[in-house]
């Protein structure tokens, strides 16, 4: 039986603090939660998901409280990811090739000649979108600035 008191506005921090303290939990308890902590731990393999062809759909820019919405320039550039780790950015006829890694939980990172060029923060990603956000510097000195970019992405679809 799990036992926890009787915790009322009308009762103090102490009251509060020694009724948390004196919970009693069943064995069996103990071992659901840590089922239950594992399996809220494990991170699903990201690198199936984001295989294949991506086109930017629109890219959302905030900085210090303004943001914007760009729709209209976006449609250029696709991104090919490889299940070598390898991603092929696209855009006017001109394609750049780099390493792409994902072994920091929702992080992807970019490389050149093994030097990390970018990263971004993965907000979603699925079999049909993937968001990235990306911290940005400010671009005036002194602190409290706030500057990123999102990304928003649709996969390609492959005529058949």
């Amino acid at each position: 039986m799990l036992t926890i008191g009787k915790i009322t506005p009308a009762t103090g921090v102490y009251q509060t603090l020694r009724s948390l303290l004196l919970v009693r939990i069943q064995p069996w308890a103990t071992s659901v939660a840590a089922v239950l902590i594992l399996y809220a731990c494990t991170s699903r393999d990201l690198s199936k998901d984001i295989r294949g062809t991506w086109k930017i759909d629109s890219v959302y820019t905030f900085y210090n409280g303004f943001g914007s919405m760009e729709t209209t320039i976006v449609d250029l550039e696709q991104y090919t990811y490889l299940p070598t780790g390898q991603v092929d950015v696209s855009w006017s006829g001109t394609t750049r090739s780099m390493r792409y890694d994902l072994s920091i939980q929702d992080t992807l990172k970019y490389f050149e000649d093994e030097r990390e060029v970018s990263r971004y923060q993965i907000l979603e990603l699925d079999n049909n979108r993937m968001v990235l956000r990306k911290d940005k510097q400010p671009l005036f000195s002194g602190g409290r600035q706030e500057r990123y970019e999102i990304r928003y992405f649709s996969k390609v679809r492959v005529a058949k």
